[in-house]
């Protein structure tokens, strides 16, 4: 599990947080197939969290692609 705690200084708004933040997890989602999900400052327009879950049986694997993301 991997948590990403971000600044998007630019949006003005929850919808233009939300846009940023979707466009990142799809990215994530489909280069590193991994689970991603927003769970921290949902209610702020310039910060998020996110949680990332990569499951796999090799530690090396995983940990390199957590180091990528």
């Amino acid at each position: 599990m991997l948590t990403i705690e971000l600044m998007i200084p630019h949006a003005q708004s929850l919808k233009d947080k939300r846009r940023e933040v979707r466009g990142l997890k799809d990215h994530i989602r489909s280069k590193f197939n991994a689970s991603v999900a927003e769970v921290g400052y949902q209610d702020k327009w310039q910060r998020t969290t996110l949680a990332v879950g990569l499951v796999g049986s090799d530690k090396h694997l995983l940990e390199s692609t957590a180091a990528r993301i």
